[in-house]
């Protein structure tokens, strides 16, 4: 529904890993499922997809990353989390040392 629920600082090297793997997640890999076989085209509205009227626009620049999208990269097999990981310039290795990073930040009292 667009609506935040957390905001919380992580540190740059995590930010731009995951900020790199959602871009491949939304913009570049349009296929990606879940392990209920959802397709992110289905799940995301045109507006996050980059399409506003038929028209592109330009992509977000902000400087967040959505979990709900990146935690999409859990629900795929190991061998498209390396793919994804190899596409977005990192690791399958990295890319869960940083989301390991933003639970323990949720954690953190």
């Amino acid at each position: 529904d667009g609506s935040m629920s957390c905001l919380m600082s992580i540190s740059e090297t995590s930010y731009k890993r995951l900020a790199a793997l959602q871009k491949v997640m939304t913009l570049k890999d349009l296929s990606i499922s879940s392990g209920a076989g959802v397709n992110t085209a289905d799940v995301l509205s045109p507006v996050d997809m980059g399409v506003f009227a038929g028209r592109p626009c330009r992509p977000m620049t902000d400087p967040i990353v959505d979990i709900d999208v990146v935690l999409r990269f859990l629900s795929n097999t190991r061998r498209r989390q390396n793919l994804l990981a190899r596409q977005a310039g990192t690791s399958r290795r990295m890319v869960l040392r940083s989301m390991l990073e933003v639970v323990d930040s949720v954690r953190a009292p």
